[in-house]
């Protein structure tokens, strides 16, 4: 795998990534805005997979394991933590919430 990134000071990053498994490129995007309720993320992922007999196969890996993966190990924990954190802003407690 090799990747290609370009941070963006105070917004987030963009980023080219080629795997050589698959001989897929990618094209990822995580950027940062401000939002009245707090932090507003905008993710996105465009991938390319070169060989056309296997992108049924890359399909159902992406939507049966990747996002499943991406969703247990990233996204759940930093939406507790976040919940923790407004909760704890909410009634004045300033102590750390990691670790709940």
């Amino acid at each position: 795998m090799s990747i290609e990134a370009e941070l963006i000071p105070d917004r987030g990053y963009r980023c080219v990534t080629h795997s050589r498994t698959f001989n897929t490129t990618g094209q990822e995007e995580l950027l940062l805005y401000d939002d009245p309720g707090g932090t507003r993320l905008e993710y996105a992922y465009t991938v390319t997979v070169k060989y056309r007999r296997l992108r049924p196969l890359y399909g159902w890996l992406v939507r049966r394991l990747a996002l499943r993966f991406w969703e247990r190990n990233y996204v759940t924990p930093l939406t507790r933590h976040a919940q923790c954190y407004r909760t704890d802003q909410a009634t004045g407690d300033r102590a750390p919430a990691g670790g709940r």
